[in-house]
Formats: C-alpha cells, sequence, structure tokens
C-alpha cells in the first residue's frame, strides 16, 4: 500500500492518496481489513478499509464499529442511515 498526503493546489484543500495494489485486494477479500491512523499523513482520525460483496454486509460491518447511528454516504452522493 502507497499512503500520500497533500495540498490540492487548485482547491487548497487537503488530499489523502492510498494505493492498493493486488495483495491487498486479496487480503481485504479474504477478511483483513486496512486500518491507517489518518495522523500518520497529517491528520486526524482512522481510515478503515473494509470489503463485503453488498453494501447491506458493508453496513452491518461498519454499525459493528461506529455504532446504531452509523450514516454513509452512497454511490450517488446522497447521505443514508
Amino acid at each position: 500500500m502507497i499512503k500520500m498526503a497533500g495540498r490540492n493546489d487548485a482547491t487548497g484543500r487537503g488530499v489523502i492518496i492510498l494505493g492498493i495494489d493486488e495483495n491487498n485486494v486479496r487480503a481485504l477479500k479474504a477478511g483483513s481489513p486496512i486500518h491507517i491512523v489518518a495522523d500518520e499523513l497529517g491528520f486526524t482520525g482512522e481510515i478503515l478499509i473494509h470489503y463485503e460483496s453488498t453494501m447491506e454486509r458493508l453496513k452491518k460491518v461498519f454499525t459493528k464499529f461506529v455504532g446504531p447511528n452509523t450514516q454513509y454516504t452512497d454511490t450517488t452522493g446522497q447521505k443514508r442511515n
């Protein structure tokens, strides 16, 4: 995995770039999530990358991690519960 952070010259906003290779994809599909402490990149928080075969399964996993009031943004950009 490659982790990079910087600033977008056009917007001035911070950017986190994560690059994964085939080995990372295999590990994700085998049930090993990728956990990144964003502080390493100059941001506050944590990043969790997890693979499941459906959005419903992802929601169940993330609800356990975040809590029952988990909200997510779907592929259209709409926030959902």
